[in-house]
């Protein structure tokens, strides 16, 4: 799931800060994690009868709190990280540390850059250790890395635009 919702019903309205907003949600069924993520702010609280206030909680999945880190790659500070490029006609964004790597061993510079995994971690995302200078990944997240074994041709990655969405996140970092 990328998101959940859910409704507090009855009670009187918190006076100072909502008791939800920026805390971690997990849902659990038959002991089955299917959902890990934040919860945002609520909706605007409604009233009704024989019930009390209704205040309505969107949290949003891992996944889509990432898709609000920026990445950024250690070599220029941009959102731009060129791999498997060809020295003979791309002179300038040749790295020779960066050809003929495979989709895991991109996926593991990119998540392993500084900024980028302290960033995520931020978010709870990751399972990182050795931060905020070192990020190592966990072993699970390693082996699976591993198994993606494809070279892909020449392209830079590019980070798309930010989302729009009718959520604005506000997280508070642990």
């Amino acid at each position: 799931m990328e998101s959940f919702a859910f409704g507090v019903r009855g009670g009187a309205l918190p006076t100072s800060g909502d008791p939800y907003t920026g805390k971690a949600v997990t849902v659990t069924i038959n002991g089955t994690l299917r959902f890990s993520g934040e919860c945002l702010a609520p909706a605007a609280p409604e009233y009704a009868e024989h019930v009390g206030w209704v205040r309505m909680y969107q949290c949003l999945g891992l996944r889509c709190l990432g898709d609000w880190v920026r990445r950024t790659d250690s070599n220029n500070g941009s959102d731009r990280s060129s791999y498997n490029m060809s020295a003979d006609n791309q002179g300038s964004e040749y790295i020779a540390a960066r050809a003929g790597r495979t989709i895991g061993q991109i996926l593991t510079d990119v998540l392993t850059m500084t900024v980028n995994a302290n960033a995520l971690n931020a978010y709870g995302i990751g399972g990182y250790t050795g931060l905020p200078s070192a990020p190592a990944l966990p072993a699970a997240t390693v082996a699976d890395l591993a198994g993606l074994n494809w070279i892909p041709p020449a392209s830079p990655l590019e980070t798309p635009p930010v989302r729009p969405s009718i959520f604005t996140p506000s997280v508070t970092h642990r």
